[in-house]
C-alpha cells in the first residue's frame, strides 16, 4: 500500500506546477516515505523514495534540496522502526525459545534426579532387605537350637533396617561413600553367613569422592546379588586403587543346595545399574559367568583422569 501511494504521488506530483498545494508537497511525501521505509524492503524503498523526491523536484522550477529532507530523512526514520521491529521480534522469538528450553531442561532435570533416586533407592533398599530376609531364614532355623545365635542374628536385622534407614536420609546429601566403607559392607555380608574375602591395594586417598561412591555402590550390588543368587558359596573381592583410578573385581562361587530361596527375587537391573554407575565416571564394566563362578569387574579412571583425557 506504500508503495503504491509513493508511487502514485510521485507521478502526481512530477505532474504538479508550483501552484500546488503546500499540504501535498511539505505533509503527505514525508509519511509516505515514512510508510515506505516501515513497510518495504530496502531496494523497493529506496526505488521508490527516489521517485518520490524526482516527482517533487521535477514539480519545481529550480532544484530545492528540501524535497530530499522531506523524503530520504522520513524513510531513513522508517528504516530504523522497521529494524527495531525486526530486532523486537527476533529477541521475543529467541525469548520464546529460551522458554521452550529451559522448560525442556527443567524437565530433564526433574526426569533425571528421580532416576537416580530409584537407582539409590534399589541398591539402598536391595542390599538392606535381602541382608535381613537372609538373616530372618537363619533366626528361624537357629531360634531353638542355638538360641544366642539367633540373639545376634535379631541384632543383625535391626542394624541392617538402621542402615537402609540412614542411606534413604542421605539420598538428597552430597556426603559420597569413601573406599574405606566398603569394609562395612563386607562385614554385613558376612553377618547373613556370606564367606567374603577382600584384597585391598594401592592409593585410596588419591581416588575421588565420586569415583568413591560408584566403586561402594558396584560391590553393594555385587554382594546383594551373590547373597541371591550364590547364598552361602565365597566371594572374593579384590580393588586395587592407583593414581585415582580403581580396579574392581568381584568373583561369588556357586550357591550351595538349597540356598537359592532368593534367586527368583531380582528385576533384572542390577548389572545395567551398575555399567550405567561405571559409564558416569568415565569407566566400564562386565558383568558374567567365569567357569563355574560369576564376576564382575570394574575399570573406574577417577574424575582427574577422564578431565585429562577430554581436554
Amino acid at each position: 500500500m506504500a508503495v503504491a501511494a509513493a508511487l502514485l504521488l510521485g507521478s502526481v506530483t512530477g505532474q504538479a506546477n508550483s501552484t500546488a498545494p503546500v499540504a501535498l508537497v511539505f505533509a503527505a511525501p514525508p509519511l509516505v516515505a515514512y510508510s515506505v521505509g516501515v513497510d518495504a524492503g530496502t531496494p523497493t524503498g529506496l526505488a521508490c523514495v527516489a521517485l518520490l523526491a524526482f516527482g517533487l523536484q521535477a514539480g519545481s522550477a529550480a532544484f530545492n534540496p528540501l524535497f530530499e529532507m522531506v523524503t530520504v530523512g522520513p524513510w531513513l526514520a522508517g528504516l530504523a522502526v522497521r529494524s527495531r521491529r525486526s530486532l523486537a521480534g527476533q529477541i521475543e522469538m529467541r525469548n520464546r525459545e529460551l522458554e521452550l528450553a529451559r522448560s525442556a531442561y527443567a524437565h530433564e532435570a526433574v526426569r533425571y534426579e528421580r532416576a537416580r533416586i530409584a537407582r539409590e533407592l534399589h541398591d539402598v533398599v536391595a542390599h538392606c532387605v535381602t541382608a535381613i530376609v537372609v538373616q530372618a531364614g537363619a533366626v528361624r532355623q537357629l531360634a531353638a537350637s542355638d538360641p544366642e545365635r539367633a540373639h545376634e542374628m535379631l541384632r543383625a536385622i535391626v542394624e541392617s533396617a538402621d542402615e537402609a534407614y540412614a542411606e534413604i536420609g542421605m539420598l538428597g546429601s552430597d556426603r559420597p561413600h569413601g573406599l574405606d566403607t566398603i569394609e562395612s559392607l563386607v562385614q554385613k555380608a558376612g553377618a547373613t553367613g556370606q564367606t567374603v574375602r577382600y584384597q585391598r591395594s594401592g592409593d585410596r586417598l588419591a581416588v575421588d569422592s565420586a569415583t568413591s561412591e560408584v566403586a561402594y555402590r558396584i560391590v553393594q550390588e555385587s554382594l546383594t546379588n551373590a547373597v541371591k543368587h550364590a547364598a552361602g558359596a565365597p566371594v572374593e573381592i579384590c580393588m586395587h586403587a592407583l593414581q585415582g583410578r580403581v580396579d574392581l573385581c568381584i568373583t561369588s562361587g556357586p550357591t550351595e543346595p538349597g540356598r537359592a530361596a532368593l534367586a527368583a527375587t531380582g528385576s533384572g537391573r542390577g548389572i545395567a545399574g551398575m555399567q550405567r554407575r561405571a559409564a558416569e565416571c568415565g569407566g566400564r564394566l562386565t558383568a558374567g559367568p567365569a567357569g563355574a563362578r560369576w564376576q564382575v569387574a570394574a575399570h573406574l579412571p577417577g574424575q582427574s583422569q577422564v578431565v585429562r583425557r577430554s581436554e
